[in-house]
């Protein structure tokens, strides 16, 4: 909130176009060393909705997915937590389709129809985001 403030003060109160600048960067450039240097860690608490990180393991056309969130909601905060194992047989897949979602962080969603025979066995959604274009 402080850069914010300092950022219009500086728009406001300074003249010429060049020390606007000058002062940005020098505003600009601690406050980046300092989010950049964060070191990221998975050992931090938490949402329970997000607190268990998915792992996948590989036997063959076998792809097994542990720890897939599968909560059955009543409420915003009233749910039981279900954490699934699943495991999909790739020489099944018969399509893979992608959408993209407009919502105010852009989401592609991936959808892999499986098939046996020709009635579908279900169909698992993924959603992938990725940054603006």
């Amino acid at each position: 909130m402080l850069f914010v403030v300092a950022v219009i003060a500086l728009i406001v109160l300074v003249r010429p176009i060049w020390r606007l600048w000058v002062n940005f960067l020098v505003l600009f450039a601690p406050t980046q060393i300092w989010w950049l240097g964060i070191a990221p860690s998975n050992d931090r608490e938490w949402l329970v909705d997000v607190a268990k990180l998915p792992a996948v393991t590989f036997d063959g056309d076998l792809v097994t997915l542990a720890n897939v969130r599968n909560f059955h909601y009543r409420g915003e905060n009233d749910f039981d937590k279900i954490w699934d194992t699943r495991t999909y047989d790739l020489s099944e897949v018969r399509g893979v389709d992608l959408y993209r979602m407009k919502t105010p962080v852009p989401i592609a969603r991936i959808a892999r129809r499986l098939f046996k025979g020709h009635e579908p066995a279900h169909e698992q959604t993924a959603l992938v985001q990725r940054a603006a274009p």
